[in-house]
């Protein structure tokens, strides 16, 4: 899972913010994530977004971004990403965008990776993978890839 990989390798130094399919490149049998024209260091002095900026791409943002964006007070963090790139793979998976609360009868791709995306996928950021480091290894395991 190159993607996951990637985005651990991101997300030690920054929020990306804007995972979607046309961000994501195929050389080959080689996935990358692309564009990072809206990512957030970590450890700034401040977040470069307005406080009612839109962060992300409207149809694969995070709950947490979009409540942002009304002006809410959610934090945006790794959890957000994890967010994106399950919705990507669950696009990748079923043709369709994961809108709403997904159920195991809405998955269309192999039944053991269903729980890890659900997870992945959850509205409370809290009950999804804090980390991309979690999200990968979780992605890993269920799929048999020893790193």
């Amino acid at each position: 899972m190159g993607l996951t990989k990637a985005l651990v390798k991101i997300n030690e130094r920054a929020l990306h913010r804007d995972i979607k399919p046309e961000n994501i490149l195929v050389m080959g049998n080689t996935w990358m994530i692309s564009d990072f024209g809206l990512c957030d260091v970590l450890n700034a002095e401040a977040d470069l977004s307005g406080a009612e900026e839109k962060i992300g791409p409207i149809f694969w943002m995070s709950p947490e971004a979009l409540n942002k964006r009304l002006g809410c007070g959610d934090e945006i963090c790794q959890a957000s990403d994890v967010f994106q790139l399950a919705s990507v793979f669950w696009y990748a998976a079923c043709g369709r965008y994961p809108s709403g609360i997904v159920e195991q009868e809405d998955w269309a791709g192999p039944e053991e990776v269903f729980p890890v995306l659900h997870q992945a996928l959850a509205h409370d950021p809290s009950r999804r993978f804090n980390s991309s480091a979690q999200f990968s290894a979780a992605l890993l395991d269920v799929i048999g890839v020893t790193e």
